[in-house]
This record gives structure tokens, C-alpha cells and sequence, in this order.
């Protein structure tokens, strides 16, 4: 792994699921709400290795420039980023 922190989004809650339930079975990351809060939601996971947190961020300000400085990634992004 070359990063330590991931945005990563998805907007299908079927991937969102499987996503959610990939890193909870791979990774010891703190969660922060409910299953279904990370599901169900529209705005993109954080996946910090370093502080050893998995949680949603939904401040548009923090979204909106991570996507400016093309920090967000896809799931599959993700997958091949880690897999290094």
C-alpha cells in the first residue's frame, strides 16, 4: 500500500454492500455508525490505514476538493491500489 488514506466512491448500494463488507472482513477498522449508514448513503467511504478508521464523508467542502485534486477514487481504483 502506497497511500494511507482512501476516498472511494460508489453510488450503487449493491456494490456499496459488498465494499463495506469487504473491508470489515479484511481490515481491523474503527467503524463509525451502523451498516446501514455506510449503505445507504451517497457520499464516498474513507478508508484511513493510519488511524485505523473506515467512515463516511459527507462534508460537500471535503468532497468537493478531494474531487478537484483527484483524490477520489472508484472501488476498483481501490482494489488495484492495495493489491500493489
Amino acid at each position: 500500500m502506497k497511500k494511507v488514506q482512501y476516498i472511494v466512491d460508489e453510488k450503487v448500494i449493491k456494490k456499496r454492500k459488498e465494499f463495506y463488507d469487504y473491508i470489515n472482513r479484511y481490515f481491523r477498522l474503527k467503524n463509525y455508525g451502523p451498516e446501514e449508514d455506510y449503505v445507504n448513503n451517497i457520499y464516498p467511504f474513507v478508508v484511513d490505514f493510519k488511524s485505523k478508521k473506515f467512515w463516511i464523508c459527507d462534508s460537500i467542502k471535503c468532497i468537493s476538493m478531494a474531487i478537484q485534486f483527484n483524490k477520489v477514487i472508484t472501488i476498483d481504483e481501490f482494489m488495484e491500489e492495495i493489491s500493489k
